[in-house]
């Protein structure tokens, strides 16, 4: 989930996205992966601000991406975006859904 640029602004710690997960190595996985850092230049450079949330229930995960359609960049966001979520579908069949 990435701040508002309010938040940014009025935050001690410049991270311009929260990241919570227990497995810490999924973590650094993801962090350097470099469709996710293309992600991360599109949130610094534009108001794109995605919430992409992952859980797993019943044998099956669900990832959920929300961000705002009315972004006069929406369509450079989506190959980026498209190729983060073939990377974590990758990872979490290999990874979680063993």
């Amino acid at each position: 989930e990435t701040k508002s640029p309010l938040a940014r602004l009025f935050s001690f710690n410049k991270e311009i996205f929260k990241f919570s997960t227990t497995d810490k190595k999924l973590q650094e996985e993801i962090i350097s992966n470099q469709d996710f850092k293309a992600l991360m230049t599109l949130v610094k450079n534009t108001r794109f601000q995605p919430c992409i949330k992952g859980s797993f229930k019943d044998g099956k995960y669900s990832i959920l991406t929300e961000y705002h359609l009315l972004l006069p960049e929406r369509e450079e966001i989506l190959d980026p975006l498209i190729e983060f979520h073939k990377f974590l579908i990758r990872i979490i069949k290999n990874n979680v859904c063993k």
